[in-house]
């Protein structure tokens, strides 16, 4: 049996594929060349001939190697890029194992938080950031640390929000926003259902 996992980059040029670097006039060559994204492995960015870039993704599926092109960068922005890579990493990771397999093939909490903070903090303010990544250390990781991000249930949330009653209240209800948002999250890249955040409708 096959494990299927994204394929590692050969050695090469490398930086953090963000949008600053989408906009740059990328010097082209006399062959076509690659940049490699520091962050996530098997995103990269084709720079041709022509001075067309293009996104794609690198992935080794049951044994054979392939990109799939995610679209050119004047068309696709760098954050939808990486998103759509990330997806189809976590896709083939889990294509073709038994179901069993597939779930223990799914990251934890702690893996997921860690693989896309960074995608997510871009977008808060520098306070929301401290905040927020205060109440996954303290409230949320202790709890939901191990679990699979695909396991998570109305259940388990309910259960933490009842441990929770003698905290200051202030803080539950950030740390219940954190989670709603790292699950909805989990959502728009596939490691979850659609639909099926467990703190959707939670009182605070």
């Amino acid at each position: 049996m096959a494990i299927c996992s994204p394929a590692s980059p050969p050695a090469g040029r490398r930086a953090l594929l963000d949008g600053n670097l989408a906009r740059k006039k990328l010097p082209p060559q006399d062959e076509e060349y690659v940049i490699w994204d520091t962050e996530l492995p098997g995103f990269g960015l084709r720079v041709r001939p022509s001075g067309r870039r293009v996104w794609f993704v690198r992935v080794r599926q049951r044994g054979t190697q392939r990109r799939i092109a995610l679209g050119a960068a004047e068309d696709v922005d760098a954050v939808s890029a990486r998103k759509e890579a990330r997806r189809l990493l976590g896709a083939v990771a889990v294509d073709g194992l038994p179901k069993k397999e597939a779930v223990k093939a799914a990251p934890t909490m702690r893996e997921f938080v860690e693989a896309n903070w960074n995608d997510l903090a871009r977008h808060w303010k520098k306070s929301t950031r401290i905040r927020h990544r205060s109440a996954w250390m303290y409230d949320l990781g202790p709890v939901f640390g191990d679990l699979r991000v695909a396991d998570i249930t109305r259940a388990d949330v309910i259960r933490w929000r009842d441990d929770c009653a003698s905290r200051a209240e202030a803080r539950f209800n950030r740390a219940v926003s954190v989670l709603a948002c790292l699950l909805k999250y989990a959502e728009a890249i596939r490691l979850r259902p659609k639909g099926s955040n467990p703190c959707r409708g939670l009182p605070q």
